[in-house]
């Protein structure tokens, strides 16, 4: 066979190969990712908020989430709650926060059933002390980096799955990630 037969039948199976590929999955537009980051940022300040106010009635979080994250998110409410109590009894506690948002990447690989990529992003917040000398730093800050999914509600509306922080493994973690059932200390 000559040089040019090889090629040609080279070529012809690499195009046989590729017709083989399973078509990729449409990616979720721009406009759906922009509402899913919208979502998880809700959460994380939503998260922040409960330490820093007084106790909220209700849920942890106004972002749409579905009924098993809402279960999970409730013991979540009640471990900030105590956490928040303790160190107002304390310290004083904390009396704002101001969170922001990094490094935000949709996973397109691991898309769910539902076309919902995952969300990998780094949350930064800056946790105030309500009661500080001057000469002590006026704020402790934290950075995690969290993993998202999502979920499209029967009316078609995403809804928050999970939400999992990258916590270190038995280091303290940051008091709006308090363990629930922990005790007092979260």
């Amino acid at each position: 066979m000559d040089r040019t037969a090889r090629l040609l039948s080279g070529a012809a199976i690499l195009v046989c190969l590729l017709s083989l590929r399973p078509e990729p999955r449409p990616a979720v537009a721009a406009q759906a990712e922009g509402e899913l980051l919208a979502i998880a940022r809700t959460y994380l300040d939503d998260r922040a908020a409960r330490l820093t106010t007084d106790a909220p009635e209700g849920e942890l979080t106004r972002a749409p989430v579905t009924d098993a994250l809402r279960r999970r998110l409730a013991a979540d409410a009640l471990a900030i709650d105590r956490r928040r109590e303790l160190l107002r009894s304390v310290n004083g506690g904390h009396d704002r926060a101001e969170v922001t948002v990094q490094d935000a990447r949709f996973d397109h690989d691991h898309e769910d059933e539902g076309g919902a990529p995952a969300l990998h992003l780094t949350e930064r917040t800056k946790l105030f002390h309500g009661r500080t000398p001057a000469s002590a730093p006026q704020a402790e800050q934290y950075q995690l980096r969290h993993r998202f999914t999502f979920e499209k509600s029967a009316d078609g509306r995403w809804r928050l799955a999970s939400a999992v922080p990258e916590l270190a493994e038995g280091g303290l973690p940051p008091d709006t990630y308090p363990r629930p059932g922990a005790g007092p200390t979260g």
